[in-house]
């Protein structure tokens, strides 16, 4: 069911009216789905691994409608995101196994390749200049939301190419270099910081092993960086370099986001009781209610209160995938991302990269249980005694 919730995050690109995309749909079913399995099993509803504070910022999301000054379409997005975070965190709760992560693992890559052949079909760049987005005829996906898509992906694809040999090593390269190749055609600079700080972070966990895999790091990593320079960058557009350029990024403050930023920090500053309970999602009172910085949306939006959610919500998830690498990596590219992005439940790839720190986590008391059954067994019997 996980593995099929990955495959279907493209599906968010394909709306169905007025209920929305088809993947919301999809989202909708699973949790149904989630819930008569937890039932069927008399499973202990368990929120550890950090599952408390999303069910407590997805709560706090809801409850701020109450104060927002336009309920319907807050209440839509709120909507959303309680559905989002449901599903995964009661997806979060079912039993996960080795062979359930490498199915997993695998579809996460099989979902880059599903991407990456959208992305070469559909994408349309000249209409928008210097970013390429994606356009189907059911809707579409603008650069940063798609560029999430191989976060994940890379952050597998690096640690095949350091951990495997042979074949599998120079396959693994040839996809970090294309998923990265795609990535930059998008002209997402969020996309591209947070691509490269995910294969870094592989590649400097991997490296402290040891000299000898220190070594390995290096001579790939001098390999990726010739291939990337004489192999990607001339196939990448000039106006898309240009945009991607630190010069460029100087000029115009990162599409004038940090104006934006302040905005939304001085608005805060100036408030009253919002100060502590935000204006309710999307519910700021000026023209600009998205404030390009997830961050800073959720002290606008939720106040002090939501903020702390929300930073709650990132650390667990970097403590609780601390010994994952590549979920780890990809963790940390989406915690980048959240820095330019606001990312609500219609930025679902980087919600779905977060919820593997969930499963590691519930990985990780799996096996817990496997060694102390006796707990377990305990649990379990009084969950059917509640029931």
């Amino acid at each position: 069911m996980i593995a099929f919730f990955i495959l279907s995050l493209p599906m968010t690109m394909f709306q169905l009216g007025a209920f929305g995309s088809a993947q919301r749909l999809i989202t909708f079913v699973i949790c149904a789905v989630a819930l008569f399995l937890l039932y069927q099993t008399r499973a202990v509803l368990n929120l550890s691994g950090g599952a408390v504070f999303w069910v407590a910022y997805a709560a706090w999301i809801f409850l701020s409608v109450i104060w927002t000054a336009r309920i319907g379409s807050q209440l839509t997005v709120a909507l959303g995101m309680v559905l989002l975070i449901g599903a995964l965190v009661l997806m979060a709760m079912l039993p996960v196994t080795e062979s359930d992560l490498r199915i997993i693992r695998f579809s996460w890559m099989l979902l880059a390749v599903f991407a990456a052949v959208l992305f070469l079909v559909f994408g349309e760049q000249a209409e928008f200049g210097n970013r390429t987005h994606l356009v189907l005829p059911s809707g579409g996906s603008d650069p940063n939301e798609f560029s999430a898509y191989f976060l994940m992906p890379l952050a597998y694809f690096v640690e095949a190419a350091l951990e495997k040999s042979g074949p599998i090593r120079i396959a693994a390269l040839a996809a970090t270099l294309g998923a990265f190749y795609i990535v930059l055609m998008t002209g997402s600079r969020a996309g591209a910081i947070a691509s490269f700080v995910v294969i870094c972070a592989v590649a400097l966990r991997f490296a402290g092993q040891g000299f000898g895999k220190f070594l390995l790091v290096t001579i790939l990593g001098f390999i990726g960086i010739f291939a990337a320079g004489r192999l990607l960058l001339p196939l990448v557009p000039e106006e898309v370099r240009e945009r991607l350029s630190i010069d460029a990024l100087l000029e115009d403050s990162g599409s004038a986001r940090d104006e934006i930023w302040r905005t939304g920090i001085e608005l805060m500053e100036q408030s009253d009781w919002r100060l502590l309970l935000g204006y309710g999602p999307n519910g700021a009172p000026f023209d600009s209610r998205i404030m390009h910085n997830h961050f800073v949306q959720a002290l606008v939006d939720g106040g002090l209160i939501g903020l702390a959610l929300f930073l709650l919500v990132i650390i667990s998830a970097l403590i609780v995938s601390f010994r994952n690498k590549a979920v780890f990596a990809a963790t940390l590219g989406v915690a980048v991302m959240f820095l330019t992005l606001t990312a609500y439940s219609n930025f679902r790839p980087a919600w779905a990269v977060l919820f593997m720190a969930l499963l590691v986590a519930r990985r990780a008391k799996s096996r817990d249980d496997a060694k102390h059954p006796a707990g377990e067994l305990w649990r379990n019997h009084h969950a059917k005694r509640a029931v």
